[in-house]
């Protein structure tokens, strides 16, 4: 293991001491520091701040911009926008949140949902960019292992709603294609429709052999976070639910709610810690 550290992040004295201790101490991190280093090809040790997000007062309003939920919102987007809420509400801000047909095309990088803060005209655009405002707006660095941790579980979750969307072949006609192409006028809808399944079918469809093939690594994935979540109240830190335990809530409850497919439901109630984790925190945070 720590032959393996050593290449992941140019690391010394104590960091390299620590890092290994949680190789060894955490099963699943090292392909999660792997996957982080290798998508991201840069990766800094950092600490936190003395100052924890858990401290955040009450913040002020921000208004929350997502498709419509029940004719044009897909999947992905659903356990996006659910995630970036529950996190907003974890730190006390309140939302106002508004539905528009148009919310894809006001997206700066094409993440949703769109969160404008009172007082601001720049767009946050996706999880990551709000994760970054509220950090900034109570002094909080987060760590290589949270840091670590999201990507891996937001870049997993992300990849098996929009295979299931765009390259399963019953959901992609039943589904998809009636909420992507919702509120657009022909020939427009046909083109971007179009486009994008080729985009998303050529990024994702090669990464599995088939349905059977995509399950199976989805459900590996879910031993993983099962592993992580444990017996802890929360994922991260038993007294205050951090991004990593939104992210989970988020993704996990879009697909328990939606029943998008009767075998995603069954690999989330299988793992039972997953399902109950989920349970926790709409008692905490209801949706």
């Amino acid at each position: 293991v720590r032959g393996k550290a050593e290449h992941i992040v140019p690391v010394f004295g104590y960091q390299l001491l620590l890092l290994t201790k949680l190789l060894s101490s955490h099963p699943p991190l090292f392909i999660i520091i792997t996957h982080y280093y290798h998508t991201r090809r840069q990766v800094m040790i950092m600490e936190y701040s003395n100052y924890g997000m858990a401290q955040l007062r009450s913040s002020g309003p921000v208004v929350l911009y997502r498709p419509n939920p029940s004719k044009q919102l897909l999947l992905y987007d659903m356990a996006t926008s659910s995630s970036v809420l529950t996190f907003l509400k974890m730190h006390r801000y309140t939302v106002n949140i508004k539905n528009q047909t148009n919310t894809e095309f006001m997206s700066e990088n094409g993440r949703l949902p769109v969160v404008i803060a009172e007082g601001s005209d720049k767009p946050m655009c996706g999880f990551k960019e709000v994760f970054r405002y509220v950090s900034r707006a109570c002094n909080y660095v987060p760590s290589l292992l949270e840091l670590a941790y999201m990507d891996w579980i937001e870049t997993k979750f992300l990849e098996a709603e929009m295979y299931v969307c765009w390259c399963y072949e019953p959901i992609l006609n039943d589904y998809t294609k009636n909420r992507y192409t919702f509120d657009l006028p022909w020939p427009i809808s046909s083109f971007l429709y179009r486009r994008k399944r080729q985009e998303i079918q050529m990024s994702l469809g090669k990464r599995f052999n088939d349905f059977t093939d995509f399950l199976e690594k989805f459900n590996k994935f879910l031993d993983q976070l099962n592993k992580l979540i444990g017996n802890r109240p929360f994922c991260s830190n038993e007294l205050s639910p951090s991004a990593i335990n939104a992210l989970i809530y988020g993704h996990a409850n879009a697909i328990l709610s939606t029943s998008i497919h009767p075998k995603l439901v069954e690999a989330i109630k299988w793992h039972k810690r997953i399902e109950n984790f989920v349970q926790r925190i709409e008692v905490h945070y209801p949706s």
